[in-house]
């Protein structure tokens, strides 16, 4: 009845007030003006009495007055409904609108689904509940930001939120508008918390004091999301000292029972078309209740070079066996290891994929192999080629293992490049004795950046120049002192084996075994590492094996050096000091040491959405106009183009801003990306990454009421479920400051009636 009336406007209600105020007056100067003078011969006693009484008397003028006024101010505010929820004159004193700030949780836990929808679902309907709020009430205004929605400002450091409907009046062609931003409101695939869009708000809500602010945040409140409490307690803090308004809106009640793909790499280093390459696969339970009879789809991508100028690449796709895991404890994660087997060189994908829950992103992941025609390693030898012969017969046994050994003299180290090295996954350095200074500087930048590396030793060696170049006072190549050669005496009964092996990836043909051909090798002559190694061996040494048992008598030590991982055999490859190479635990053996210290040249990068991708090439190898093509998986397939810039290391560039505040948005959707290149001789060449979702998002346990008190302190707002979630409250037909206004209006008419009775004018 009065909707039309009472508005939103301040000029209306300014010029309602003022006439009210001025009605009682302009009556009561009409009324002294009405006065006649008359003639009485009393006149004179009155005189006298109304100057002595003047003063009550306008006293009670006043008080009438005041009165009347006071009477036509309360009605109109009881019309208006003040203290009522639908309040249309609390925001306008002073001319005051409300803003609705709206921050919406898009993590990828949001896609959490059930029978009635995804919680995101929930918090889209919620925010058109806030807007019809928000329009029946008149003077409204509202920003929508979601919790990734940052971006930088002028390529510097600094993020600016960027609100999907930022500042605008809530009316009648709003409608349209927010229905089009929630269309494209959708969880990402981030793992993005509150802290940066309640920080920023705080900051607008700050500067903003001309206008009433209510905070909403609509999320499914994990756990995980509320562990670090005393930023998000500051923002908070700070919103309340502006004195914003702070509603949290849960769109999850219940935890579901939620597993993920939480890991996929090849474990196999010997990366080599038509071999088989292992894999392993892990899947982890992030529910409450064991998971019983998983299974694990497993697929591979077979990718051939595309056409110039193609979009779309030739690729064939081929499902594996499925991986089962008999059962998954609550919290824990299960690790399955697979074969897998291509065909061609290229680069190609494997992809392991679990069935649906409650969350769909977390069920997919992705790999890329680089697959070879050949594993290749280096064998180096001074001046005795036997041993290096025996090593290459062992690495591919009729040429079946897919690895390539060059042999060549240690002169070849000495003028190599770093380039050259490059290809070798593994060098192999057979009693070579002393070598040149640009050899040993060589092979140190080779193990510096990955590459593998294992010493045999024999009566070749220079033990001085071992101690200074390889082992350096424990800070260079090989991880051993030496000090001297000792000859082995024949073992007799009842003694250990000659080697005995520790638990170890290499040694896996002969681990737990007992009576392994391993125990029939001889060993009869060795080298010793000195006095002060053995007291104080350096920490990153560790014994693999050896001689009879004896720890003062170590046969082969793993090492690391930077990158790279290296191995010192106290004994020869060949047969002068050892039987070895003639037992069938040697080529195995041999192999899985190959396959170990590769693992350098093949470190698995687990990347996720959302991550720089860099890309660095030699100059001249190709043009710097780049095709990157999102995702197959993604809805839409993005076709974007990079140009990459010149540097003194070649030509580099990026996808993606490499400031860590920054959500890249540009690698944001999970799956394997293509980045195409034009090759200088006018063909195509194809480089992919794959990149997985956080499953730091996948636990989906909720934050309790408690560890939410923890963090709002004294200013703990209600937290109310989207169901119960009341957009159009219904009005109280009295509130409590309407019941008082009515009480004080009652009192103000009986006062009006007694002081108009005292003044005659009843």
């Amino acid at each position: 009845m009065f909707s039309n009336l009472f508005t939103s406007s301040p000029a209306v209600w300014a010029g309602l007030i003022a006439g009210l105020v001025a009605l009682p007056i302009l009556i009561h100067l009409i009324n002294l003006v009405r006065h006649k003078t008359i003639e009485w011969a009393a006149m004179d006693f009155l005189l006298k009495s109304h100057r002595k009484n003047r003063n009550w008397v306008w006293l009670k003028q006043l008080l009438l007055l005041l009165s009347r006024i006071a009477i036509l101010l309360l009605g109109l505010f009881l019309l208006s409904q003040v203290g009522c929820e639908n309040d249309r004159i609390a925001a306008l004193l002073g001319g005051r609108s409300t803003h609705h700030y709206v921050l919406v949780d898009d993590s990828f836990s949001m896609s959490d689904r059930d029978a009635q929808g995804t919680a995101m679902d929930r918090a889209r309907s919620t925010i058109l509940q806030i807007v019809s709020r928000a329009r029946s009430r008149g003077n409204h205004r509202i920003s929508l930001l979601r919790y990734s929605g940052f971006e930088p400002l002028d390529e510097s450091e600094s993020l600016v939120p960027a609100f999907d409907i930022e500042n605008q009046t809530v009316d009648s062609s709003f409608a349209r508008q927010v229905e089009s931003s929630l269309a494209g409101l959708r969880p990402s695939a981030f793992p993005v918390d509150s802290q940066r869009s309640l920080e920023a708000v705080a900051d607008l809500v700050k500067a903003r004091t001309q206008e009433n602010a209510i905070v909403y945040l609509l999320s499914d409140f994990r756990e995980k999301d509320w562990q670090q409490t005393s930023s998000i307690g500051q923002s908070l803090e700070s919103l309340s000292d502006s004195g914003a308004a702070v509603e949290l809106i849960r769109c999850v009640k219940t935890v579901h029972a939620n597993l993920a793909v939480t890991g996929l790499k090849p474990i196999g280093n010997v990366r080599v078309a038509e071999t088989p390459l292992m894999m392993e696969v892990t899947v982890s339970n992030f529910s409450e209740d064991i998971a019983n009879k998983v299974q694990v789809e497993v697929g591979s991508t077979v990718f051939r070079r595309p056409a110039l100028g193609s979009a779309d690449s030739d690729a064939s796709t081929e499902e594996l066996p499925t991986v089962f895991i008999e059962s998954i404890e609550p919290g824990q994660s299960e690790t399955r290891i697979f074969p897998v087997y291509f065909g061609q060189v290229g680069q190609h994908s494997v992809t392991a994929t679990i069935g649906e829950d409650a969350v769909a992103k977390d069920n997919v992941r992705n790999c890329v192999v680089d697959i070879e025609s050949n594993a290749d390693v280096l064998i180096v030898y001074r001046p005795n080629r036997q041993h290096a012969d025996f090593l290459s017969l062992a690495l591919n046994p009729n040429s079946m293992t897919g690895i390539r050994a060059e042999v060549q003299t240690a002169d070849f180290l000495r003028d190599a490049t770093a380039e050259s090295l490059s290809r070798f996954d593994v060098i192999f350095l057979c009693d070579v004795g002393q070598i040149d200074e640009g050899a040993v500087k060589n092979v140190k930048s080779f193990v510096a950046d990955g590459g593998g590396l294992v010493y045999f030793a024999g009566p070749n060696t220079n033990f001085g120049f071992f101690n200074l170049n390889f082992y350096e006072n424990g800070q260079g190549l090989l991880p051993v002192e030496l000090a001297d050669e000792l000859d082995v005496d024949e073992r007799e009964d009842g003694m250990p084996a000659d080697i005995v092996a520790a638990t170890h990836p290499i040694f896996a043909p002969v681990n737990d075994v007992r009576n392994s051909l391993l125990d029939l090798v001889q060993v009869k002559k060795t080298l010793r590492p000195s006095f002060s190694w053995l007291q104080k061996p350096p920490s990153q040494a560790k014994v693999l094996a050896t001689l009879r048992g004896n720890r003062q008598m170590p046969l082969v030590i793993d090492g690391q050096y930077q990158k790279g991982r290296t191995m010192l055999f106290m004994t020869t490859a060949g047969p002068q000091w050892n039987n070895w190479m003639r037992n069938a635990t040697f080529p195995p053996i041999l192999l899985l040491l190959q396959d170990y210290l590769a693992s350098g040249k093949f470190p698995h990068d687990d990347r996720l959405v959302g991550d720089v991708v860099e890309i660095l090439k030699p100059t001249g190898s190709v043009t710097p106009d780049v095709t990157l093509l999102s995702p197959t998986e993604s809805e839409d397939r993005i076709e974007s183009k990079i140009r990459l810039s010149q540097t003194d290391e070649g030509l580099r560039g990026q996808i993606g801003e490499s400031l860590q505040s920054i959500i890249n948005r540009s690698t944001g959707v999970p799956g394997v990306y293509e980045l195409r290149f034009r090759q200088m001789d006018s063909t195509s060449a194809v480089e992919r990454v794959a990149l997985n979702v956080d499953h730091a998002e996948s636990d989906l346990q909720l934050a309790r009421d408690d560890k939410l008190s923890q963090v709002f302190g004294d200013q703990l707002p209600a937290i109310t479920n989207w169901d119960q979630f009341n957009a159009e409250p219904k009005q109280k037909s009295v509130s409590s400051l309407n019941r008082l206004l009515l009480l004080l209006l009652v009192a103000l008419l009986v006062a009006e009636q007694t002081l108009g009775w005292m003044c005659s004018y009843h």
